[in-house]
């Protein structure tokens, strides 16, 4: 297939990363685009460049990479447990969570997959934070396979009305 570029954005991760290389942040955002994409060597080559600064990264930065590289070798077993370890360190993290949903589906778990996600249904002050549409898909996914329809149901109404674009 035809190996697509980053563009806009993920160019300026790159410069990014290339002025300051103490700062993981761009390193790390600039992998997952690439493996987003689907270019998982290439996300791979920029994930060692971070490993190889272990001993800088901080325990949350060391167990990215230990689940990132789990992810990209196919082991999501391994890669859930980094994140329930991520999850320990950082309860709040809604992206965690939603990784830890993803992850639970693609190991057929979809009951943990629904439990990571609930924190959807929590007030609107803490949902306001999260922004994307993505967690509502893997939730709604998560409800249809436990059977529980009239919840999935409702799941989709309400990212639909709070996503209508999409």
């Amino acid at each position: 297939g035809r190996r697509r570029e980053l563009r806009g954005e993920g160019r300026g991760l790159e410069r990014a990363a290339a002025m300051d290389t103490s700062f993981m942040a761009p390193r790390f955002h600039t992998m997952i685009a690439y493996a987003n994409m689907g270019q998982y060597a290439t996300a791979d080559s920029v994930l060692r460049s971070i490993g190889r600064r272990r001993p800088r990264l901080t325990a949350n930065e060391a167990l990215l990479v230990d689940m990132e590289t789990a992810y990209l070798r196919g082991n999501y077993s391994e890669a859930l447990r980094m994140l329930r370890r991520l999850e320990a360190l950082a309860p709040e993290d809604w992206v965690v969570k939603y990784l830890a949903a993803h992850m639970s589906l693609w190991l057929n778990r979809p009951g943990e997959a629904a439990a990571a996600l609930s924190f959807l249904d929590e007030p609107s002050e803490i949902r306001g934070v999260y922004s994307g549409s993505w967690a509502y898909g893997a939730w709604a996914t998560a409800l249809h396979l436990l059977g529980e329809h009239e919840k999935e149901l409702a799941i989709v109404r309400r990212a639909r009305q709070a996503y209508p674009d999409v």
